[in-house]
């Protein structure tokens, strides 16, 4: 019997039915009204503890930003992105005077980039206290990060006093 065993996948199903693509694929879409999606992709996945622990972090950080009203003027948080370097010049000249009845010029697509820079920005409710781009072969690594920290720090203590 074809359902003795919980296990088979759709395609080992239809092979021990001997039935064909069509029919499993009627069956599966109008007579079980199922359709073939992708997973979603998460960043993590957490434990019923963490998620519990992110719920408490939470509440207490909007309890302290209703009780204090400088609380948020005092949170600094920070963004790591990768650029993509292009061209000047290309991206600026994209139009050309012609003749009414000529063709349009042709030019080929940007191609993306082979260069590209890390930008690390640290900002408040105000806007960006500091940022520092890396340097092109250079590694993150946490004596890199350690040293972006302490600028950020300095920076955070020029700007406030």
């Amino acid at each position: 019997m074809i359902c003795s065993n919980l296990n088979l996948t759709i395609h080992e199903l239809k092979e021990e039915a001997g039935i064909s693509k069509t029919m499993y694929h009627e069956i599966l879409t109008e007579n079980l009204g199922m359709h073939y999606v992708a997973a979603i992709s998460v960043p993590l996945m957490l434990s019923e503890y963490q998620k519990r622990n992110h719920v408490d972090v939470s509440e207490e950080l909007v309890n302290h930003a209703n009780t204090d009203e400088n609380f948020l003027k005092n949170i600094v948080t920070d963004d790591k992105n990768w650029l993509d370097c292009y061209d000047v010049e290309t991206k600026a000249q994209p139009l050309q005077w012609v003749p009414k009845m000529s063709p349009r010029p042709k030019r080929a697509w940007q191609v993306q980039a082979n260069v590209k820079v890390m930008l690390i920005v640290f900002f408040d409710c105000v806007g960006i206290i500091h940022h520092k781009f890396l340097r092109c072969g250079q590694t993150v690594n946490m004596e890199y990060y350690l040293n972006v920290m302490k600028r950020q720090k300095e920076a955070v203590r020029r700007k406030k006093f």
